[in-house]
């Protein structure tokens, strides 16, 4: 077995110790003091005194008097020792105990020329598969949310908190959201607005306060007067072509969302209310 000499950095006792300890935190069987054992580079090392405190660079939490930490002998950082195990190596950037980087996937373009500098996150360049937010022809949310009577509205709010709660795994309930579209239409759309993701591809240029404000006062004025036919989510307008925008320039560019068991639950709902309306016209 390899061992090397060395001092107890508090009492400067000279002690024998085993090369595989290097860089392990002891205590000095004379005065007790913690101490890193160091790697041997001679006949004698100088050890290195314990700091109480300090960060664990990879956990970030604080390294406490009771833990067992693992000083890097190149950087010096402090880790704790399971931490130190955990990363197999240090865990500062740059340092030359730092685990080696996981294997790179070389990326090629035999189609298109694209210059590594436009790779970057955040470009209208990044791949995914996935639409980002409630992505539908506005089209579609003029003509649901007038076969619905605006039933369809809720759901665009519910299908847009979806998104939202899977992608950051958020505690909330779509449902209950949607269930109440006049107090939650306005985080709904400040949400959108907001959305760091999207700010990145493209800033928004709607206002959330605005837009729903109009879409509360037009959903109780088209009810009760002429302008029934002209649906409340016209105010959703902008905010859809800016999620839209969005989508299409993302590369490759997602499709459209389905239609789905929601579509044509709307369309029931808008149905009933269709018949009870007629029915209530033609009986005057």
């Amino acid at each position: 077995m390899n061992e090397s000499v060395f001092e107890c950095p508090h009492c400067q006792q000279h002690l024998l110790g085993a090369e595989s300890m290097a860089e392990i935190e002891v205590l000095c069987p004379k005065c007790t003091g913690k101490f890193i054992v160091p790697k041997s580079k001679g006949s004698h090392s100088h050890a290195s005194v314990i700091e109480e405190g300090g960060t664990c660079p990879y956990c970030r939490t604080e390294i406490q008097a009771t833990d067992q930490r693992h000083l890097c002998g190149s950087c010096r950082a402090s880790h704790h020792a399971e931490c130190w195990e955990e990363n197999g190596g240090c865990t500062v950037y740059g340092c030359s105990e730092a685990p080696q980087d996981d294997e790179k996937i070389v990326i090629t373009s035999d189609t298109k020329n694209i210059e590594s500098e436009e790779l970057q996150i955040g470009s209208p360049l990044l791949s995914t598969t996935c639409p980002m937010f409630f992505y539908i022809p506005v089209g579609r949310l003029m003509a649901m949310s007038i076969f619905s009577c605006g039933v369809f509205d809720s759901y665009w709010i519910y299908k847009n908190w979806c998104y939202l709660k899977e992608r950051d795994g958020l505690n909330i309930s779509p449902f209950w959201r949607a269930c109440f579209p006049v107090i939650t239409c306005h985080g709904t759309l400040k949400a959108i607005r907001t959305d760091h993701q999207m700010n990145e591809i493209e800033k928004p240029s709607f206002s959330a306060g605005g837009l729903t404000t109009g879409w509360i006062i037009f959903s109780f004025i088209t009810k009760k007067t002429v302008f029934f036919f002209i649906p409340a989510s016209v105010f959703f307008i902008p905010v859809q072509n800016y999620i839209n925008r969005v989508n299409e320039s993302i590369h490759p560019r997602p499709q459209h969302m389905p239609w789905t068991t929601g579509h044509f639950v709307c369309l029931l709902v808008g149905a009933c209310f269709w018949v009870i309306l007629i029915a209530a016209l033609t009986s005057r």
